[in-house]
């Protein structure tokens, strides 16, 4: 009798520690992030053109928590230094007499991530807080390869391109403030040209020791798959590189090969879904209307449990305790898109070395 309530105790142990699924199904977790950039005081020029911006903004949120999704807004310093010159209350009317930032954070539970390329993620993490918002501790993309002289492409220390010290933080130029990353998303080569689009999450190395995961490396990354749609984005990034996909391609395509077994079951799968920060892309992209398509088309694997919307500090923390720091990833190399992408980011390459 006693061994016998010893294996249901066992058993019922083990099935207290499987990662989380939905009858069964191994979900995909989707996260939708957005940024802005240190040159958007060309785009928001004067007072009306943020309270267009604004509005805006309130109503990308609004139908991303229709879907009970979650977002990761991403801010370089620029947009946030609008909103402490522009906030007022009549808009704060608009957003429950809060300004914008806090509002997107309490009442709507919007993730405030510092992302930027020329200023520093600790000066941005210290504007947030400005704004009365504790900022999340994810690092919003950072370059962690670049083209080469010669006309391909090679790793460069990403620790570098965020002024990551080796306390593992990161302190701020313009303000004493010191702000502390956990986590590590939407590595690429500038441009989109070539983004790190694994699924699944480790503790990436610096240079080229990013794919060699340890416990002791600072950052936990959190694979973003292919996250760019044309819904969302348009026919092609700022930077002139072409968006190959549309309508979750990439989310389906990654549910299709768990489904046919060509990927273990019950690991932790990831994918995230890029949202421009503006209404209108010069590509011929509207932005919330994009993201009401995508978000139509991947209802059904939400519904059916093949989706689960997590935020990327759900995610690392899911990581962290039910899959026990499990660090099994797949490669984008797996994808269909994957060849097309590359020989994109090659004939870049080449270029640049070319006319350089």
């Amino acid at each position: 009798m006693k061994k016998i309530i010893l294996i249901i105790f066992i058993l019922l142990f083990l099935t207290s520690c499987k990662t989380e699924t939905y009858e069964g199904v191994t979900p995909v977790y989707v996260t939708f992030y957005s940024h802005n950039e240190e040159t958007w005081d060309k785009l928001i020029k004067n007072y009306e053109d943020y309270q267009t911006y604004r509005e805006n903004l309130i109503e990308r949120v609004d139908i991303i928590k229709e879907y009970n999704a979650t977002l990761n807004w991403q801010t370089d310093h620029t947009v946030l230094e609008l909103m402490i010159e522009y906030e007022n209350p009549e808009l704060m009317e608009i957003t429950n007499n809060k300004n914008i930032l806090r509002y997107m954070s309490e009442d709507k539970e919007i993730f405030i991530d510092p992302h930027t390329h020329l200023f520093n993620l600790a000066d941005i993490a210290y504007l947030i807080e400005e704004l009365g918002v504790q900022p999340s501790e994810i690092v919003g993309g950072t370059r962690f390869r670049e083209c080469t002289e010669e006309g391909s492409f090679d790793f460069i220390s990403w620790h570098d391109e965020i002024l990551l010290n080796p306390q593992g933080s990161i302190t701020g130029l313009d303000y004493d403030y010191t702000w502390k990353p956990k986590i590590l998303t939407v590595p690429g080569i500038g441009g989109h040209f070539f983004d790190e689009m694994s699924t699944g999450i480790w503790k990436p190395g610096d240079n080229e020791n990013f794919y060699e995961h340890s416990d002791s490396n600072p950052l936990i990354y959190i694979g973003q798959g292919n996250p760019h749609y044309k819904n969302t984005l348009g026919d092609e990034h700022a930077s002139g590189a072409l968006v190959l996909q549309e309508d979750g391609e990439y989310i389906i395509e990654l549910i299709e090969k768990i489904k046919n077994e060509e990927l273990e079951p019950g690991k932790l799968y990831t994918a995230s879904i890029h949202l421009r920060d503006n209404i209108q892309s010069d590509a011929g992209a509207n932005t919330n209307e994009g993201l009401t398509e995508i978000l139509e088309v991947l209802q059904p694997y939400v519904d059916e449990g093949s989706i689960i919307y997590k935020d990327y500090e759900t995610i690392a923390s899911l990581w962290l305790t039910e899959y026990e720091k499990e660090t099994y990833t797949v490669s984008y190399e797996n994808f269909k898109l994957y060849e097309e992408n590359l020989a994109e980011v090659e004939e870049y390459c080449s270029e640049l070395s070319t006319n350089n």
